[in-house]
C-alpha cells in the first residue's frame, strides 16, 4: 500500500518523469517586496515559483529550472531589461513573458517590442496596480485544467 501512495504522488507531481507539472514561474524585479508579493500570488493560482533580482542571475535560471513563465518587473530600470532580455534570448527561453509595469511606460511598450522582435513569446502586459485576477487572466493558459465536477447523469 505504501508503494501505492508513493506512486500515486509521483504521478501527480511529475511529467514523464521529468519535472514537476505544476507550472514554473520565475519572478525577476528588483525589488524585494514585490517579488515576494507576486510570489504569493502565482502560488495561490498553482503556479511553482523561482525568484531573481538581476540579469546576472537569470541565465542559470533559465537553463536548470526550465521555467514555463518569466515574469518581469518593469519598476524602474530599462537597462536591466534590456538585459534580461538578452539572457533570455542567449538561453532560447521557450516560455512565456510576461511584463508588469506603470501604463503607459515607454519601457513597458519597449520591452514588449523589443522581446516579440526577438522571437519571445509575450503576453499582454499586465499594469499597475493589479488584482490577482488580472493575473490570472493573463497566464491562464498556462495553469494546469482543474479537476471538472462530473456530469449528473454519470452518477446514476
Amino acid at each position: 500500500m505504501t508503494n501505492q501512495i508513493a506512486g500515486d504522488n509521483l504521478a501527480r507531481n511529475t511529467t514523464f518523469g521529468r519535472r514537476n507539472a505544476r507550472p514554473l514561474a520565475c519572478i525577476v524585479d528588483g525589488k524585494k517586496h514585490l517579488r515576494a508579493f507576486l510570489t504569493d500570488i502565482l502560488e495561490d493560482l498553482g503556479f511553482t515559483t523561482s525568484e531573481c533580482a538581476k540579469a546576472d542571475e537569470l541565465g542559470t535560471i533559465v537553463e536548470t529550472q526550465l521555467p514555463d513563465l518569466m515574469v518581469l518587473g518593469l519598476s524602474a530600470d530599462g537597462i536591466e531589461a534590456g538585459k534580461i532580455l538578452e539572457v533570455l534570448v542567449r538561453r532560447q527561453f521557450a516560455g512565456k513573458v510576461l511584463t508588469i509595469g506603470a501604463p503607459e511606460s515607454i519601457i513597458v511598450r519597449a520591452v514588449q517590442q523589443v522581446g516579440a522582435e526577438y522571437g519571445l513569446a509575450m503576453l499582454p502586459p499586465l499594469t499597475t496596480p493589479f488584482a490577482a485576477g488580472g493575473l490570472r487572466k493573463r497566464v491562464a493558459t498556462l495553469l494546469p485544467e482543474e479537476s471538472r465536477p462530473s456530469h449528473p447523469s454519470s452518477r446514476l
